[in-house]
Formats: structure tokens, C-alpha cells, sequence
């Protein structure tokens, strides 16, 4: 049975789930690393369920090999804060996943929206800002309303709306305040409500397989309102 490597931590999917989608398909093996927010005695409660390669406290070069002695076929992850670890270790098993140029754009927002600007995807307006005297010159290029949303990070965390110069640069300041690095202002796009209908959101989840270049659409989800 083919072996398949998940990058495990904080994410979409949960071992169990993982597991039951992967019977009789493949053989799991989690790769966990406890020095990550949220993953500690990871290692010990997959342990309990399937294979585990617990990586903690190796250097790069232990991990990749590490990683090779179990001759994976494959490698994937359900967390986006694990795309560009996933990524490097892909690339040095000969595995295939997103090089590692492609993660580090799906991970960088500000890079995110560069890419498809070009592509001619879409053209929303966005600017990294580090430092909140950095916020009136994005605010201008802009407009309000807009979102404010770190520039790496998941699961809409630290993501809200802001409808003044004052509520952006509070919002700003308390984001820099509590560690955050760096952040993005984003134009806000306005919805329509009566689109889908009442008790839906007017926007949908569009799930996609990408491989061999080749990307195929697998559904679409509508979502309930945003609150």
C-alpha cells in the first residue's frame, strides 16, 4: 500500500478524518514537530492511532533524511501554517507537492495578491504595511472600507473590517502591539446579501484539485452569513 507523509498541525482536517479518508487507499504517516504553537504531546496521542515521525528539535538536513528512510510515495498537509515546511521537505525526498517558491506566495498575502494582479485574476487593492505610521499612505491607496489581516496567517485569526482612519490605525497598533510582524490592508469587497438568499452569505468555498498543471473543480459550497 502507498505510503503518504501528512505534515500534521494546526489545520482543516484532524487525524481521525485523515485517517478514514485514507483506508484502504494509502498508509499515513504523521509528521509532527511539539515546538510548534498548538502541537505539543502531538506526537504521543497520533502515536496512539497510526504511524508517526516525531521531528522535533532536528535540523533540516535530520528531517529530510529521516523523512527518506521511510520512503514515502507521498506528502501533503491540512495546515496552512505548514505549506512551506511541506514544501521543503517535498523537494529534498524527490516528492512531489508546490515547490518551494510557489508556497512561500500562497503563504504571503501582499505576494498573493501581486501574482494574480498580473495573471489578470483580479485586481484588489492591497498593501503591506509594517509599522502603523505606514498606515495613513495604505489607507490612501486603499479606501475605506477595508480589511485589516496579518500578512501570513490562517483561518481568518486577526482578520477584521475597519471603517475609519482612526479605527485602522487602533487596530494597527494593537495588532503591533500583541507581536504581530506585519500586516495587510486590503480593499473591502462589498457583497450582495440578496444573491443567495436569506440564512446564506453571498460568497461560496470553491474546491479545486491541481495536478500535472492540470486544475479541476470538485465543488462548491455555499457559506452562512459572516457575522
Amino acid at each position: 500500500m502507498p505510503v503518504l507523509a501528512v505534515v500534521f498541525d494546526r489545520g482543516s482536517a484532524g487525524s481521525v478524518e485523515i485517517l478514514a479518508s485514507a483506508r484502504k487507499l494509502c498508509s499515513v504517516v504523521f509528521v509532527c514537530d511539539e515546538d510548534l504553537p498548538g502541537s505539543a504531546g502531538a506526537a504521543a496521542r497520533l502515536a496512539e492511532v497510526a504511524r508517526v515521525l516525531d521531528v522535533t528539535g532536528l535540523s533540516p538536513g535530520q528531517r529530510h533524511a529521516a523523512l527518506r528512510a521511510l520512503d514515502p510515495d507521498g506528502i501533503t498537509t491540512f495546515s496552512e501554517y505548514r505549506l512551506a515546511a511541506t514544501a521543503e521537505l517535498a523537494q529534498a525526498c524527490g516528492l512531489t507537492f508546490h515547490p518551494p517558491h510557489v508556497a512561500a506566495v500562497l503563504v504571503d498575502k501582499e505576494r498573493q495578491r501581486t501574482r494574480l494582479r498580473e495573471a489578470g485574476v483580479q485586481s484588489t487593492r492591497c498593501v503591506a504595511v509594517r509599522t502603523a505610521a505606514q498606515v495613513p499612505a495604505a489607507l490612501a491607496e486603499v479606501g475605506l472600507p477595508a480589511v485589516v489581516k496579518p500578512r501570513s496567517g490562517a483561518g481568518s485569526v486577526d482578520t477584521c473590517r475597519v471603517d475609519s482612519a482612526g479605527q485602522a490605525m487602533a487596530v494597527a497598533e494593537e495588532f503591533l502591539a500583541g507581536g504581530g510582524a506585519e500586516f495587510v490592508l486590503e480593499e473591502y469587497l462589498e457583497g450582495d446579501p440578496d444573491a443567495a438568499g436569506p440564512g446564506f452569505g453571498d460568497y461560496v468555498s470553491v474546491e479545486s484539485v491541481s495536478s500535472g498543471g492540470a486544475v479541476r473543480h470538485v465543488c462548491v459550497t455555499g457559506k452562512l452569513p459572516l457575522a
